[in-house]
């Protein structure tokens, strides 16, 4: 007899597979190696990140082989404010989603 995944764990799976990232907390200034930050997954085509002002402050675009990932900095190098962010994930099918993630520092 064998268990069926649990909620949580059914979607982690399935945002793994797509195109979104497992990470939803990330605390770039730890530098412990977890939840340092947010890799995307291998069906994500484009990514913007953009704060609750609606600025775009990181932008990256698949070019080959490789995961996207979002290291809490901004375009100019700098790790950004404590807050929520909002990634506007696009797919490699066309489809555009949405998710936030908490930064603390």
């Amino acid at each position: 007899f064998t268990q069926p995944p649990s909620t949580a764990h059914a979607l982690a799976l399935a945002i793994a597979a797509g195109g979104l990232a497992l990470q939803k907390f990330l605390s770039p200034t730890i530098a412990d190696g977890i939840n340092d930050a947010a890799v995307f997954g291998a069906t994500a085509q484009e990514v913007s990140i953009y704060n609750l002002a609606n600025r775009r402050g990181y932008r990256a675009i698949r070019d080959g082989a490789g995961a996207l990932v979002w290291n809490c900095r901004d375009e100019n190098g700098n790790i950004v404010q404590s807050g929520v962010y909002i990634a506007k994930v696009k797919q490699n099918d066309g489809a555009t989603l949405y998710q936030t993630f908490a930064v603390a520092k």
